[in-house]
């Protein structure tokens, strides 16, 4: 018997912020610009790998199993931000900007393969197993918000949120069972590939608790809010089985593959 196993698993988890809090700032003649930018990327490999062989004038019987497995998660907060009662005032002329911004990855490879074979004179028996599995999420919070403020510009605001997630994933399992003898021979091969994915981003551009003097204005520009998620998912599975028993008794050979391949964004 032979057993082959290969994991890999990765978390990133961060807080990128630019913002104003509780504070006053002003600028004359010039742009205030809040920028918060996040680029994380998870590259991920799982190999696993068997062998097994068995024979003897009796006959003989091998088993081989292998699995490979990855799982990996991206759940980031990347704000841009004015809050907290602060004032931010552009005079004469300038621009005020808030952008936040998220480029997040998962780049993955999950494959399993098992092989084995027997023989003997009295016959043989061989059974291989091959599994391969990737599970991969991305989770986050991008923002661009003024909160309990007042924001007065000589130019243009604009809030601007941004997401851009990918996951690309494939997973791959194989197994080959061959066995034979003179008495016959009986093999049995199963192989299979689960992908799963899930990307569930919040993307929110906003102006929040503006009554009374709070609030933003542009009194050179336009005020402009923009809230853009760009996310995509690529999976690819296979599954593929083989397996063959022969002899002078007769041979039986059973495969079985399968893929499942489940994406949510």
């Amino acid at each position: 018997m032979a057993i082959g196993l290969s994991a890999a698993t990765n978390d990133v988890a961060n807080t990128i912020s630019a913002y104003v809090s509780n504070s006053t700032v002003s600028a004359t003649g010039n742009n205030i610009e809040l920028t918060a930018t996040s680029t994380s990327e998870i590259e991920a490999a799982a190999i696993g790998g068997t062998l097994a062989g068995a024979g003897g004038a009796g006959g003989g019987v091998a088993v081989a199993a292998a699995g490979a497995g990855t799982g990996n998660t991206i759940a980031n907060q990347v704000l841009a931000y004015v809050s907290a009662s602060s004032s931010v005032t552009t005079l004469g002329s300038g621009s005020l900007k808030l952008s936040a911004t998220d480029n997040s990855s998962i780049r993955v490879i999950a494959g399993a393969l098992a092989l084995s074979g027997a023989g003997g004179a009295g016959g043989g028996g061989a059974v291989s197993l091959g599994a391969a599995v990737a599970v991969n999420s991305i989770g986050n919070h991008v923002k661009a918000y003024v909160d309990n403020s007042t924001v007065s510009s000589a130019g243009a605001v604009e809030l601007s949120a941004t997401e851009s997630a990918t996951i690309d994933a494939l997973a791959v399992g194989g197994s080959l069972a061959i066995a034979g003898g003179g008495g016959g021979g009986g093999a049995v091969a199963a192989a299979g590939a689960d992908s799963r994915n899930t990307i569930a981003n919040t993307v929110w551009a906003f102006v929040a608790n503006s009554s009374g003097a709070k609030g933003v204005s542009a009194t050179g520009g336009a005020l402009k809010l923009t809230a853009t998620d760009n996310s995509h998912i690529t999976s690819d599975g296979g599954g593929a089985a083989a397996a063959v028993g022969i002899g002078g008794g007769g041979g039986v050979g059973v495969s079985v593959g399968y893929s499942v391949s489940i994406n949510s964004v």
